[in-house]
């Protein structure tokens, strides 16, 4: 007799700013919890992430991928603040996740340095890396760029960093993520 297996459906929308994560049950290490993780979404469907889970939230699309990023606010949702982290995927052995219009998705949430990343990407390949979760954002996706918040509205700085350009090489973009 098993258990239901239940889907994690993650959505990123940068025009509304909409970003859907998956989170370990509250108190839990991420790293424990890939086959038994929730989502919750800015828009509230299927649950509310807080308003104030998101220190900076940025947004980058290209012809391969689009991903948001950012810093986080760890207490909001009951992280662990000494959790050095863990992924989400569409990898079989981390559950039932998709993102739909995408094949492949890579997440990775690292509450001891207030990291949180998601992409998307059409096909499978080096754009989601699901092999090197223990690196974090920067070494699995290879985002560099964590500016801090300004002074003015410490908990809420969005930007969005489109990158729609058709003749786009992904390498020279690398450092800036």
């Amino acid at each position: 007799m098993g258990s239901e297996a239940k889907r994690n459906v993650v959505r990123i929308d940068p025009d509304s700013e909409l970003v859907c994560l998956i989170l370990p049950p509250k108190g839990e290490l991420i790293g424990d919890t890939e086959t038994t993780g929730h989502v919750q979404c800015t828009d509230g469907k299927p649950k509310l992430l807080p308003d104030d889970f998101f220190v900076t939230k940025h947004f980058k699309k290209t012809d391969n991928y689009i991903q948001a990023w950012g810093l986080m606010n760890d207490d909001s949702v009951g992280l662990i603040k000494t959790d050095g982290g863990g992924q989400y995927d569409t990898h079989l052995d981390s559950g039932d996740n998709i993102a739909p219009g995408y094949k492949v998705f890579v997440e990775l949430l690292e509450p001891d340095s207030r990291r949180w990343c998601i992409r998307f990407c059409k096909e499978r390949g080096p754009d989601c890396n699901m092999r090197d979760s223990t690196d974090g954002c920067e070494g699995a996706l290879g985002i560099t760029h964590w500016p801090e918040p300004d002074e003015k509205d410490d908990r809420h700085k969005k930007s969005h960093d489109d990158d729609e350009d058709e003749d786009d090489d992904d390498d020279e973009d690398e450092d800036d993520n």
